[in-house]
């Protein structure tokens, strides 16, 4: 199932690289699970290359901190 398109033009933080993402991870998700793996795990080693191993760790508490506020009533 593709992400929703959500209709932001004009939106201050709408993108490019926005769309893009979503497109990528569309692609990724109709690949089955393997390749949301494979893309997991590529997203981490991008993520401790650019921050070191402190810092992604920094990003990942910040995102469960994100998330857990979204499921919040």
């Amino acid at each position: 199932m593709p992400t929703p398109d959500i209709r932001r033009e004009g939106s201050p933080g709408h993108s490019e690289r926005e769309r893009q993402a979503r497109l990528a991870f569309d692609a990724v998700h109709r690949n089955g699970p393997e390749a949301v793996r494979e893309e997991t795990l590529r997203m981490k080693c991008e993520l401790v290359r650019l921050y070191g191993w402190e810092g992604y760790q920094l990003v990942m508490a910040k995102m469960e901190s994100d998330l857990a506020r979204l499921r919040e009533p």
